[in-house]
């Protein structure tokens, strides 16, 4: 109704009734409003709670209720780890590196069969004669192997022409390979020679070792000999030359002639045919 209506029937009510004003009716309003709100939180908040009445059952509204209320819980000190051995960790992370082994001491080297000929005896000899007359000897050898169970070398020696006769014929200069085998009780008992197309196994004669080298003693004890030999325009190396100077006393001692040592040990060193008498009659001025 309106407030025209509303007021004439007010007229009409029994004493005691108070007319309403226009004030009073619009707290009377605004208080319906806020009741009608009320009501709705009311009716939210029921609802919220059946929703978590329902899981209820399966624990989680309380998980969630109780973590939601609960204060934070502290969480217990880590027990002191004791200290552990670990293996290296590489830069990228979860990866290991296992500690590399140790390499195995190197084991000693094992001793290796010599070459037991008159009166040397050794390793890897520069040259072998297996002739007494100087018409086979093998000079300049390069030792390809050298081991525990065999020898393997590579020289020249020279093939006499043998016209008019070996004495004066011409030499030829081959390519002669050497081979050692069978050690027993640490010296070898075979020995091959291969040359100018025919391997041949007869023991050699004589073998020795150049030395290249001089100590200063040597040097000065022998330097007049040694200057006499390049007065006369013969180089050698000055070990080859005093070794080779004492191999020609001794065997000029045993009786060979210079021509056989001169076969044997001055021309497979290298000495040219016009420098032999002079190198032989320097050796008997020094050493003789």
């Amino acid at each position: 109704m309106d407030l025209d209506t509303f007021h004439n029937r007010a007229k009409t009510m029994p004493s005691g009734f108070k007319a309403l004003t226009e004030e009073d009716l619009d707290r009377i309003a605004r208080e319906r409003r806020r009741n009608s709100r009320k009501r709705w939180i009311t009716i939210v908040v029921i609802g919220v709670l059946a929703f978590f009445g329902c899981l209820a059952g399966t624990g989680y509204a309380s998980s969630v209720l109780s973590a939601s209320s609960a204060p934070a819980a502290k969480a217990p000190a880590r027990p002191a780890k004791a200290p552990v051995h670990r293996v290296a960790q590489s830069r990228s992370s979860g990866e290991t590196v296992k500690p590399k082994a140790r390499p195995a001491a190197p084991a000693p080297p094992a001793s290796v069969p010599v070459l037991s000929v008159g009166g040397y005896s050794g390793t890897e000899p520069q040259e072998i004669g297996f002739s007494a007359d100087g018409g086979n000897i093998v000079t300049n050898i390069n030792w390809q192997y050298w081991n525990a169970t065999g020898a393997y070398g590579v020289g020249t020696s020279d093939i006499l022409g043998c016209v008019p006769d070996c004495a004066d014929g011409s030499s030829t200069p081959v390519t002669t390979t050497i081979t050692l085998s069978n050690p027993v009780n640490g010296s070898f008992q075979n020995i091959s020679e291969s040359r100018n197309g025919q391997t041949t196994s007869g023991w050699p004669n004589s073998a020795q070792q150049y030395d290249n080298t001089s100590t200063p003693d040597q040097t000065s004890q022998y330097q007049p000999y040694l200057d006499a030999l390049a007065n006369a325009g013969i180089t050698a190396p000055s070990g080859w030359a005093v070794q080779t100077a004492q191999h020609l006393e001794a065997a000029w001692a045993n009786g060979e002639t210079e021509a056989q040592t001169d076969q044997q040990y001055l021309i497979p060193g290298g000495i040219y045919p016009q420098h032999l008498a002079t190198f032989d009659a320097i050796v008997h001025q020094y050493f003789g």
